[in-house]
């Protein structure tokens, strides 16, 4: 079953450190996304949950790396 797709600012996204720790995260691969969505590549959308406490916000649950190239 295809999830639906919505735009939502990419400053509404929060890391959560418990799924996705700092350490995770590979700055190459953010480096050759980052310069794959400057030359027009279009990668799958990241998946995101609401904050329950948080109106407005939302958990990165994946897509980390795509998340740091935007």
């Amino acid at each position: 079953m295809t999830q639906p797709t919505t735009t939502i600012p990419i400053s509404a996204i929060i890391l959560d450190e418990e799924i996705y720790p700092r350490k995770g995260i590979d700055p190459k691969r953010v480096g050759i996304f980052a310069e794959n969505l400057r030359d027009g590549f279009k990668f799958e959308p990241i998946e995101v949950e609401p904050v329950p406490d948080k109106p407005g916000k939302y958990r990165l649950l994946d897509g980390a790396h795509r998340w740091n190239a935007y």
